[in-house]
């Protein structure tokens, strides 16, 4: 006879009260039977009566040879959990829980168990247990996130057992303790007292704190591995400490980190993605291939072992190094794009025996920025200069200018170009150096497709429509029509404003702080609406004409011609007035200025979901499938939409935008940390002022064809993936530029109406404030959509 254990399920919005716990009992009852699955989530609380020596017991146990059961234990509630018997006395309510979900006892895969929490997490693994007993089986699945400290006292394993295949072992923390992966046996403060494991076929590892940094003590082997920290954290590893994924690695941080010093991983797949240093040495002796990856202030140092594959590599403020390709190849895979803003780069295959380059088509490695570097590709030794010792390589065009050179140093042939359809590969060298060095002594050669552009500080980049413009004539140009009156001697002049900190910029002076910051000490409020410039002139003319004349060139409505078809060159007509953005406002305002009085949208669909039976609750959801809303909720407010659900809390602006192709989020202002979370496919994005997250569903790899505000101004935009083909940018943004391009937003800092004046003026001086603190971030820069059938196809 056979029976499994049965299916319970409770899901409720509030609380879940529990008289009955029987159905807590879902154990099979056959003598070969796979345990059940129990299922229990409150988006309030579980109510029980429980103690440390009389805990909630919860089982899903398999018998003979059948597999674990399945529980799932989620609350918002912020009161601890413990499973087991805490080490030390808990203070105040708590609850506590034991889960057994054991696989059978002669055979049968391990279960799965999943707690999420509010608050702090106790696990002490003896009683949270989904492991394997017999046979050849494969390892349990643990799921255990809190929402603040996680503490798991002892090992935690999800082995396969006996050849098994692995399990998975997730932890996710939200504090800005780091979350330390084996204390040696000390309780911590956040992380695990023991090691983790999740050995065999299939096996992974993920370890998340969203408050902060990521340690880890002890090696870690297994199949996946992803590591995620967040706001300042970084992710590092104890001296001798190997992290070993034998499938793929995915290294994940905001602002801190990923390596102070190197981290030494042992992958073929590698994937990074952070705003902060990345310093990486991968010893797997086979292929290793870098997927999209990204880093920030502190550059991208990678140190590979054997052959490379390189995609695209982008860092915002840094050098790039990558020493990879020995005994083999180094290689920049097809339309790949290789790029440090404010730094160098340099490709390097060290072995000078017989070590390969491969540059293939359509490849871009370019370094751009006012401290942009050298380019530099080089087998065998790096060279600090650059030599002319061989000829310019047939098909290979070049073009220095200024101060650039182009240099070819090593054997005769040592770079070679590979012919194809396509156009010549092209080296530009402007006031920088684009090295090629090759020193082999044997068949190593540099070989280049046709179409990839090998460049050193570039200028603006014509191809993709990206304008680099001046923060400066837009504050000037938002503020016009806000009946402000200042002048420039009323301010401290822009290197005195430097010196300022946050407490000098006040309400009153915010509007006249942020003009005259950005405009470096020379304040006009006055912005001419005649200029028919079309973009094909600016980009011609330069930066200089944008950073004076941009102020016109926004006051116009009428500019046609503005792009040109690449095959045709007919004028496409394309006006500014088609690229603002019209949005609803939904707000707590007793009453809706006229100002805002914007018709809405036909095609926005929007329902709200809150719950009025409990009044108490200051808590809203909507759910959002198509359209453009301006938020300034006063209470905790959730957006469901078909890309993701954002999360906003009280007292924050917020432009959301969905359509079919994606979803966007711009945090305009906001009054706490992680006052707009966005998730999408399990990955979790935090923004704060002036940050933007974009998620798109639409097939272009380019932010210019899916870019869902072109007169929107960024920088330090950064892509990654979310599964499903769906792509995640991420931006900072000029809140000028939003206010400017975003009607409600335009509304907002022109009204004299008393509700909106305070919200007016803390937008107003979080811009002064952050463009205070952010200085030397780099310029921001438009991206406009390169074609008319790019420019219907994305977000709006």
């Amino acid at each position: 006879m056979s029976g499994a254990g049965a299916s319970n399920t409770l899901i409720a919005q509030f609380a879940i009260i529990l008289n009955d716990t029987s159905i807590l009992n879902v154990d099979a009852t056959g003598a070969n039977s796979d345990g059940g699955s129990l299922h229990l989530e409150s988006g309030d609380t579980i109510v029980y009566s429980s103690s440390s020596l009389s805990p909630l017991v919860m089982s899903a146990h398999a018998t003979g040879n059948g597999a674990g059961g399945s529980i799932t234990y989620k609350s918002v509630d912020t009161t601890p959990v413990y499973t087991g018997t805490p080490v030390k006395t808990a203070k105040g309510s708590a609850d506590f829980i034991n889960l057994s979900a054991r696989g059978g006892a002669i055979g049968g895969k391990g279960g799965t168990i999943n707690v999420e929490v509010g608050g702090t997490l106790f696990v002490d693994p003896t009683k949270a247990d989904a492991s394997p007993q017999a046979g050849t089986s494969t390892g349990a699945s643990y799921k255990f996130k809190a929402g603040t400290t996680l503490i798991v006292n002892g090992a935690l394993s999800a082995d396969g057992i006996n050849g098994g295949g692995g399990g998975t072992v997730d932890l996710e923390s939200n504090t800005k303790t780091a979350f330390i992966i084996n204390t040696g046996g000390k309780l911590p403060k956040n992380g695990t007292s023991g090691t983790v494991s999740a050995s065999g076929a299939g096996g992974g590892i993920i370890v998340r704190n969203f408050g902060g940094g990521v340690k880890i003590n002890s090696s870690l082997t297994t199949d996946n591995i992803t590591l995620q920290a967040g706001l300042k954290g970084g992710i590092v590893t104890a001296t001798g400490s190997v992290l070993t994924a034998n499938n793929s690695m995915v290294l994940q941080s905001d602002l801190g980190a990923i390596g102070k010093k190197p981290l030494t991983v042992v992958t073929p797949l590698l994937q990074t993605t952070s705003n902060g240093a990345v310093n990486i040495t991968d010893t797997f002796a086979g292929l290793l291939v870098v997927n999209d990856s990204s880093a920030g202030k502190g550059g991208f140092t990678l140190t590979a072992a054997g052959d490379t594959q390189l995609n695209d590599i982008t860092v915002v403020s840094g050098n790039i190094l990558v020493t990879g390709g020995n005994a083999g190849t180094l290689s920049v895979q097809p339309t790949s794009q290789i790029t440090a803003q404010d730094g160098a780069i340099t490709l390097n295959n060290p072995d000078a025996a017989n070590g390969q380059i491969s540059i293939f088509a359509q490849a871009n490695i370019a370094t751009s920025g006012t401290k942009g570097g050298n380019t530099i590709i080089a087998i065998g030794a790096v060279p600090k200069k650059g030599i002319n010792t061989a000829p310019i390589p047939a098909n290979f065009d070049t073009d220095p200018q200024g101060k650039g050179l182009i240099f070819f140093d090593g054997v005769a042939n040592g770079v070679q170009v590979i012919l194809g359809p396509d156009v010549n590969p092209l080296a530009t060298a402007i006031n920088k150096n684009v090295i090629f060095s090759n020193l082999t002594t044997g068949a190593g050669v540099i070989s280049v497709q046709v179409g990839a552009t090998i460049t050193a500080d570039p200028p603006i980049v014509e191809h993709s429509q990206r304008v680099a413009l001046s923060q400066a004539s837009l504050v000037e140009s938002v503020l016009a029509g806000s009946n402000v009156s200042y002048s420039s001697s009323s301010v401290p002049s822009a290197k005195a404003a430097g010196s300022l900190d946050a407490s000098q910029v006040t309400s009153s002076n915010a509007n006249l702080f942020a003009t005259t910051l950005l405009n470096n000490g020379t304040a006009t409020a006055t912005a001419t609406a005649t200029a028919t410039t079309p973009l094909d002139g600016l980009r011609s003319t330069g930066a200089s004409m944008l950073s004076n004349g941009f102020a016109n060139l926004i006051s116009c409505e009428n500019i046609s011609a503005m792009e040109q078809s690449a095959k045709t060159h007919a004028p496409v007509v394309r006006t500014v007035a088609d690229m603002f953005i019209d949005a609803a406002f939904h707000g707590d305002l007793e009453t809706l200025p006229s100002q805002f009085s914007i018709s809405k949208n036909s095609d926005i669909v929007v329902l709200d979901r809150s719950d009025r039976s409990n009044q108490s609750i200051e808590r809203k959801s909507f759910a959002l499938s198509n359209g453009n809303i301006v938020f300034a909720p006063r209470c905790d407010t959730t957006i469901e939409t078909p890309h993701g659900t954002v999360s906003i809390k009280a007292n924050t602006l917020a432009l959301v935008m969905q359509s079919h192709d994606g979803l966007s989020v711009f945090d305009i202002d906001d009054q706490s940390k992680n006052a707009i979370v966005v998730t999408t496919n399990g990955k979790r994005v935090s923004l704060s002022p002036g940050q933007s997250v974009v998620v798109s569903s639409h097939r272009s790899e380019r932010f210019e064809e899916i870019n869902p505000i072109e007169l929107v101004q960024y920088r330090r935009l950064n892509k990654t993936h979310a599964g499903n083909g769906w792509k995640v940018y991420t931006a900072e943004f000029s809140i000028p530029s939003a206010c400017f391009a975003v009607k409600p937003l335009r509304h907002l800092t022109s009204s004299t109406d008393k509700q909106t004046a305070k919200m007016r003026s803390h937008m107003l001086k979080t811009a002064a404030v952050l463009t205070m603190l952010r200085p030397d971030q780099g310029d921001y820069a438009q991206f406009f959509r390169p074609q008319v059938t790019a420019m219907f196809g994305g977000i709006r």
